[in-house]
Order: structure tokens, then C-alpha cells, then sequence
């Protein structure tokens, strides 16, 4: 594709991809949110798949979790009944998706570099998010509701995070084009 877009004289932008552990999604439903301990079960991409074990600040529950805690039959409490795998993405599932990410986007990035394309880098945009930003002297950050950015599943950018999306990519293009969109 990109070599046709270059055969044809287009001129574009490219977009890395973000890591998924950045959004609300895997972050909202925190250890320290619940302020107990948890017990979860390890998934098949972990050295130990079904393994239970205490969970750790570097497991993330996931959203759609927060509503499955049970103190009346311990779900997610007790040893003897854990959140799923399929609840959880542990700190070995972390570590594949995000080698797999950083993968995929050093393949972007060096197709884009051979076609002449610029790249949006949006794992790095994603995380400066995560971390907080200021755009027209309005904070944004990825912290589920109130940060201004997420819709309500916790996982697509809401209307104000896409305009967000697409300031990036006019960023992108005026700095590799010299561009002057607004």
C-alpha cells in the first residue's frame, strides 16, 4: 500500500500504534483503588497459565471487572475463588502485548521511512495523555470520566480525545509538509 501511495506522488501520514495499557480500560480498576487484596488467576500467555496467585501493581484489572467483586462469595477476595484470567491481564500478558506493540510499530515506522511518509507517533502521544496534557488551556488525561478524553467504555477517545487524535496528526502534517492547518 505504501508503495503505491508513493508510486501515485501521495503524501500521508502514518500512525503508530498505542499501547493498550495506557487507556482507562486497564487502569482505572487499581490495587490501590480497592484498597484489599486480590487474587487472580494467571492467563495462558504466563509462565504459570492458571497458576492463582495475589495479584501485583503490575497486573491490570480490567473495567469490565469493577462490577464482579464479590464480598459475599469472595470473587476476586479469596484464593479459593480468583478473577479469571479473562478479568485480568497479568504482568506476563502485559509484557506480550506491549513487545508485540513495540513490534509492529518499529514496522510502521521503518515502512513509513522508506516511503517518505511522516509518522504520528501515537504510543508516545497516548502516554503523554496518560501522564496529562494541556491543549487550548484545558487539561486532559486518561483517567476514566474526569479526565475528559475517554468515553464511558473506557477504551475509544470521546469527541473531545479524537480532536485531540486529529490536533496530532495536523501537528504532523505541518511540521513534515510544511503545512499551515488549523
Amino acid at each position: 500500500i505504501m508503495g503505491a501511495f508513493e508510486k501515485m506522488g501521495a503524501k500521508g501520514v502514518c500512525a503508530t500504534i498505542p499501547d493498550v495499557t495506557s487507556i482507562p480500560f486497564f487502569n482505572t480498576v487499581t490495587l490501590e483503588a480497592i484498597g484489599a487484596e486480590v487474587w487472580i488467576t494467571e492467563g495462558p500467555y504466563s509462565n504459570n497459565p492458571g497458576n492463582v496467585r495475589k495479584a501485583t501493581p503490575d497486573d491490570l484489572i480490567l473495567l469490565s471487572t469493577k462490577d464482579k467483586f464479590s464480598t459475599t462469595t469472595g470473587h476476586g477476595f479469596v484464593q479459593a475463588n480468583p478473577l479469571t484470567h479473562e478479568e485480568v491481564l497479568d504482568k506476563d500478558e502485559v509484557a506480550v502485548v506491549r513487545n508485540h506493540t513495540t513490534l509492529l510499530n518499529n514496522e510502521i515506522k521503518a515502512s513509513a521511512n522508506a516511503h517518505g511518509a511522516a509518522i504520528a507517533d501515537m504510543h508516545e502521544y497516548m502516554f503523554s495523555l496518560k501522564s496529562g496534557l494541556m491543549f487550548d488551556g484545558v487539561a486532559f488525561d486518561a483517567k476514566f470520566i474526569e479526565g475528559g478524553a475517554f468515553s464511558l467504555d473506557g477504551v475509544h477517545p470521546n469527541t473531545r480525545g479524537y480532536a485531540l487524535v486529529a490536533n496530532k496528526f495536523i501537528e504532523v502534517i505541518n511540521q513534515a509538509y510544511g503545512s499551515n492547518l488549523r
